[in-house]
């Protein structure tokens, strides 16, 4: 579940809570990175709820370029998102 606020009328507002990602560079990489994955949880992230969740780059080589680490950024956070849409698609209001 992503992080909870009640506002002053006592209703529930989930929070997702995104990184900001790079930029120009990662439009220059190709879909995918050349396999290069990143799961963005470097801090205890909150959408989803995963506390002790940690960071990782995979698939790293050495003809990895600076342009597949930012493309392989920019997906990692997208599909984070992907991961916070479902508990948001999951909350009543009230």
């Amino acid at each position: 579940m992503g992080t909870g606020f009640i506002d002053t009328t006592g209703r529930y507002l989930s929070l997702p809570c995104a990184l900001n990602g790079p930029s120009e560079l990662a439009l220059r990489g190709e879909s995918g990175a050349h396999g290069v994955t990143l799961l963005p949880y470097f801090e205890e992230e909150r959408t989803p709820n995963r506390p002790d969740a940690t960071g990782v780059f995979r698939r790293l080589t050495t003809d990895t370029t600076r342009e597949d680490i930012a493309r392989a950024t920019v997906e990692g956070i997208l599909c984070s998102m992907q991961d916070a849409v479902v508990p948001l698609e999951n909350t009543t209001l009230q």
